[in-house]
């Protein structure tokens, strides 16, 4: 099994999302941060499921949890999150280089 890998950003991904959400209602943040995890291990066992998104990143995939878009990459040994994002944001313009 591929071994699971949080970029720096990613990381800084979930726990503002966690911040935004607690602001209003800690019980929702801790429901939604362990939802979007749950697709993490998901994707360990599915990793060719979401969409590619070589538009923004070669090897780029996206898969879905709730409102948000988990971005990842797929190595021989490793799934990398890259980013998780709300489905609102310009995700175009995150990974603008």
């Amino acid at each position: 099994m591929k071994r699971l890998v949080l970029s720096p950003a990613a990381r800084s991904d979930l726990k503002n999302i966690g911040e935004y959400i607690a602001s209003e209602n800690k019980p929702a943040a801790t429901r939604i941060v362990r939802e979007i995890k749950a697709r993490f291990k998901t994707l360990l066992k599915f990793p060719e499921v979401g969409r590619r998104r070589n538009d923004l990143k070669k090897g780029l995939r996206s898969f879905p949890a709730g409102k948000y878009l988990v971005f990842y990459l797929v190595t021989e040994d490793r799934l990398v999150i890259v980013r998780v994002l709300h489905g609102s944001q310009d995700i175009d313009s995150m990974f603008a280089e």
